[in-house]
């Protein structure tokens, strides 16, 4: 993965995400959801601040950004949600 941590080592070392939230206040999470979106911790961040820590919707927000070839997201969108 390209932030160092595997979707597995994550859930094997008792790091399990929340069910339905992503928890950004925890490190593990981070890293978990980055690594299981292929986003960045940046992206994901503004994923969150556009459309709330859903992990569906946050997983759909993703989705329509790399389908939409955004090789990254903009800023502008969170500013204007």
């Amino acid at each position: 993965m390209a932030n160092g941590m595997s979707i597995g080592r994550a859930v094997s070392a008792g790091h399990v995400p929340g069910r339905d939230r992503i928890n950004t206040g925890r490190d593990y999470e981070i890293r978990y959801w980055t690594a299981r979106l292929g986003c960045t911790p940046d992206e994901l961040s503004t994923a969150i601040r556009v459309v709330g820590n859903s992990i569906a919707r946050v997983r759909e927000y993703v989705a329509g950004h790399r389908r939409h070839g955004s090789p990254s997201f903009r800023m502008r969108d969170a500013l204007e949600s």
